[in-house]
């Protein structure tokens, strides 16, 4: 049930987020975090909310996390490869978008 009910918190924290809504949206990714810790989309989304509050330190620690659950994760290393760029890392940057290009080649369309 509670897995249920994560997936739930993240879908309507994504709908938070394409809304524009990120103090909404983070509380909802925080909800789906508590009820399933290894939930590496709700960690991305809520790194992705982050970012676009130019919060990126906690972006990339949002995006560390999601990488460590999920190695495979294309987006996270994509958002935070971007939330670097945001503190002009630009080597680290690169490092992470050419890695999110190599595991998805349309990650960032």
């Amino acid at each position: 049930m509670g897995e249920y009910l994560a997936a739930a918190y993240n879908d309507r924290g994504d709908a938070y987020a394409n809304k524009f809504d990120y103090e909404h949206a983070i509380a909802d990714y925080d909800h789906a975090i508590k009820l399933k810790p290894d939930f590496a989309r709700a960690f991305g989304g809520r790194g992705l909310a982050y970012a676009n509050l130019q919060d990126f330190e906690l972006a990339i620690k949002d995006y560390d996390h999601a990488i460590s659950l999920d190695p495979q994760y294309a987006r996270a290393f994509y958002g935070r490869g971007l939330a670097k760029f945001g503190l002009n890392d630009l080597d680290g940057a690169d490092e992470d978008i050419a890695k999110a290009l190599a595991l998805d080649a349309d990650v960032g369309n």
